[in-house]
């Protein structure tokens, strides 16, 4: 698919706003798109927004940490294979590595290597 057709809105996930630049939205194609859909589908639980439900967009990192009492290795290969599944949806993204996750209460760290028609993407995020 051509890059434009992949043309998103540049988001600051620290600062929880759009990028502006010259009072206007900025946007991004390629591998900066990608990248910012990565950080928005990590942090979107599937099914758990209208506009979402049914569509396979997202991930099941709530589900898998809130009120569980599993062990701590299972729930990790299970957000594991949900990050995995939600990203593998892209169409440029090619394999996914889960290269670590650490669970603190309902605290996730992971570290993650994408690999895609635009190169590797790596991701040390948190939710």
């Amino acid at each position: 698919m051509a890059d434009w057709m992949h043309k998103t809105p540049l988001f600051d996930f620290e600062k929880g706003e759009f990028v502006t630049l010259n009072g206007h939205i900025k946007t991004v194609i390629g591998k900066e798109a990608l990248k910012v859909w990565i950080q928005k589908v990590l942090r979107t639980e599937l099914n758990n927004y209208e506009i979402y439900i049914g569509t396979g967009y997202g991930t099941e990192l709530e589900t898998h940490l809130i009120g569980r009492v599993y062990p701590k290795d299972y729930i990790r290969v299970e957000i594991g294979e949900s990050v995995k599944t939600a990203l593998l949806k892209h169409d440029n993204v090619t394999d996914v590595k889960i290269n670590n996750i650490e669970i603190d209460g309902n605290k996730i760290n992971w570290n993650i290597t994408v690999y895609t028609d635009y190169g590797v993407i790596t991701d040390g995020g948190e939710t």
